[in-house]
């Protein structure tokens, strides 16, 4: 169970655990394991590897930022309409990060093989996100191989 995670307590004994049940907790938060016997006998799971992807990203994102002036926020929602408005518009990057309580940089990390080229709706989601939010650094983040 994830929340196993939640009731550590490290201490100077133990806090050499911190890091690999970091990790642990990572591949168990997406992963979905079924226990349900179906035509052909096989026990497995499925891995997600772009929510892995992706929180890896900000993971190392985040862990770069401490101790900066920088502030990382995973899965920001931006209200893009006017608050009065009929039609609410929201944006959701996945790491946004603030500088001085405004936003300095827009990451986008995609977990797929490029096969040399990038494809526009990646470029064109990101650019949504800077105009969007006067942003004038947008990133795409794709792994460097499988």
């Amino acid at each position: 169970d994830p929340r196993f995670f939640d009731r550590r307590h490290y201490h100077r004994l133990n806090d050499d655990y911190r890091p690999i049940h970091g990790v642990c907790r990572l591949l168990l938060d997406s992963t979905s394991i079924s226990e349900n016997i179906g035509e052909v006998p096989f026990r497995g799971f499925r891995l997600d590897m772009n929510v892995l992807f992706e929180a890896f990203v900000t993971q190392a994102f985040i862990r770069a930022a401490k101790g900066t002036a920088f502030d990382v926020r995973p899965q920001k929602n931006f209200l893009l309409s006017d608050s009065f408005s009929a039609f609410q518009v929201t944006i959701v990057p996945d790491i946004t990060v603030f500088k001085n309580g405004i936003v300095d940089s827009i990451i986008d990390a995609k977990y797929k093989k490029t096969d040399g080229g990038f494809a526009n709706h990646d470029f064109y989601q990101v650019l949504a996100y800077g105009i969007g939010l006067y942003c004038p650094r947008t990133h795409l983040f794709y792994p460097s191989s499988e």
